[in-house]
C-alpha cells in the first residue's frame, strides 16, 4: 500500500480510468438504442394516426364527439405497440439470429475441414 498521497492518487486514478471508460462506452450504447426506440415508437404512433385518420375518411366521424378522441388514440397506442415491437425485433432478434448463424457457418467449417484432414489420411 502507498504510503504518499501522490501514490494513492496515481494507483485510484489508474483504477478508476478502465472503469470511465466502461461506463462511457456502456452510455454511448444506451443513448443510440434509446434513440432508436424513440424513433421507432414515434414512427409507429404516426402510422397509427394516419391508419385512423384514413379509418374516419372511409368511414365518417362518430356521432359522438367523445369517440373520436377515443377511437384516434386507440390507434396511436397501437401504432406505439407496433413500433416498439418493430425495435425490438430489430434491436434483439435480428443481431441474435446473424449470431447462431454465425456459429452455424464456424461449425460446419470446422466440420469441413475435419472431413479434409480425415480424407488426406
Amino acid at each position: 500500500m502507498p504510503s504518499h498521497p501522490e501514490e494513492r492518487s496515481l494507483l485510484l486514478a489508474g483504477k478508476t480510468e478502465p472503469v470511465s471508460v466502461h461506463l462511457m462506452q456502456m452510455s454511448a450504447f444506451c443513448r443510440k438504442s434509446g434513440r432508436a426506440l424513440l424513433f421507432s415508437c414515434a414512427r409507429g404512433g404516426l402510422c397509427g394516426a394516419a391508419v385512423g385518420f384514413f379509418f374516419f375518411l372511409h368511414l365518417g366521424v362518430p356521432k359522438d364527439p367523445e369517440f373520436t378522441g377515443y377511437i384516434s388514440g386507440l390507434f396511436v397506442v397501437a401504432g406505439l405497440k407496433f413500433g416498439l415491437c418493430l425495435w425490438a425485433i430489430r434491436d434483439f432478434v435480428f443481431p441474435l439470429v446473424s449470431l447462431v448463424v454465425g456459429l452455424m457457418l464456424t461449425f460446419c467449417k470446422t466440420l469441413s475441414k475435419s472431413a479434409q484432414r480425415e480424407r488426406l489420411l
